[in-house]
């Protein structure tokens, strides 16, 4: 952990294995997910069940049962605690991070903190940054966070490898899509890297999600 980190607060919950930090780097506050750690989360990511999601804005969006749960498991104590350090003097940012299963709850964690607008002093921006995340939601959530971020500045990348199989589920068929903007890595050990193609349209409320078939869906759709 950064010797900078203050405020650091540890949140976890044993029935559904899943931990997060909050902490303060200077002027961003972190929020960051663990990944997949026992059996079960491992029954959770299985559970490709959908849920519609709870902001009616969001007409006809679905996010993954499983992950949805993970996430409310700890969502109440960390809103809570976020809510306190936002009003913070200084703060200008909030960066969400997580890997595997912890980046399917970074991201339905900042669809959420879009959607719940009195969070947020005026100007602070969202940084979402994950990796190896499987996919969280249905076409129309992956649209609506995509045009939510675009509207106001926050921004998203999705960090990808190809020796990685999570991004490839759950599978399209079942009607999942990832939220842009993918990174994507096609080698080992080096640091080259793809900015895939998997925005369309413009202005931010014409925008719609696609996946780059030259990026991780070149490995598995």
């Amino acid at each position: 952990m950064n010797p900078g980190m203050e405020r650091v607060r540890v949140f976890t919950n044993v029935t559904y294995s899943t931990q997060a930090f909050v902490g303060v780097n200077e002027s961003t506050i972190v929020v960051s997910f663990r990944g997949t750690r026992d059996t079960n989360n491992w029954i959770s990511n299985l559970d490709y069940f959908r849920v519609s999601y709870w902001d009616k804005a969001c007409v006809g969006c679905f996010v993954h049962t499983g992950f949805n749960c993970e996430l409310q498991s700890l969502w109440v104590k960390m809103r809570k605690y976020l809510r306190k350090l936002v009003g913070k003097k200084g703060i200008e940012r909030i960066l969400i991070t997580g890997h595997s299963l912890g980046g399917a709850m970074a991201t339905i964690a900042a669809a959420n903190l879009v959607s719940q607008n009195y969070m947020f002093a005026s100007g602070l921006k969202i940084l979402l940054y994950t990796f190896g995340s499987p996919r969280v939601g249905n076409m129309q959530f992956a649209d609506w966070l995509l045009a939510s971020f675009c509207r106001v500045g926050h921004e998203s990348y999705r960090v990808t490898h190809k020796r990685d199989a999570v991004p490839h589920v759950p599978p399209m068929w079942f009607g999942f899509y990832h939220v842009p903007h993918e990174v994507w890595y096609d080698n080992d050990g080096n640091t080259e890297y793809t900015n895939c193609n998997d925005i369309k349209g413009t202005p931010c409320s014409d925008l719609t999600v696609t996946e780059d078939p030259n990026c991780s869906d070149s490995i598995i759709p």
